[in-house]
């Protein structure tokens, strides 16, 4: 089963809250996106983090699910991202990205920015450069 993954950011005044409020507050609005999540689809998976949010969900529920995110208080931004497992290297990294975006990007430029984790023989700046150029 494919998946899209949300990465929700705080609204800034949840941010600026002593350390009770915020974590009380984040987790009143994590408890509301469960809650409005799982009326969506029982497959859609919610993680509180310090910082943010993530929403995993379906493929075939991503309009709705976005919908409902865009809609929800105490939200700043909702970032979509796209996560592949198995990427061991720039080069299988460089492929994915072609299928994804060459056609959109054909004359355009553009910058790669990532952050990654686990352990490679290559750094971050590396993908952003190889990427970036391919």
């Amino acid at each position: 089963m494919q998946t899209q993954k949300f990465i929700l950011k705080f609204f800034p005044e949840i941010m600026v809250k002593g350390t009770k409020a915020k974590r009380q507050m984040t987790g009143q609005l994590y408890n509301n996106l469960t809650l409005l999540c799982v009326r969506i689809d029982e497959a859609v998976t919610v993680r509180r983090f310090q910082d943010r949010i993530e929403v995993v969900c379906p493929k075939d529920v991503v309009d709705e699910t976005r919908r409902v995110l865009l809609s929800t208080p105490g939200i700043e931004q909702v970032l979509e991202a796209l996560q592949f497992d198995g990427m061991e290297t720039i080069d299988q990294i460089k492929i994915k990205v072609g299928e994804i975006v060459l056609d959109t990007l054909a004359g355009k430029t553009f910058a790669v920015r990532t952050r990654r984790s686990g352990t490679h023989d290559f750094t971050s700046i590396d993908i952003d450069r190889q990427v970036g150029g391919y």
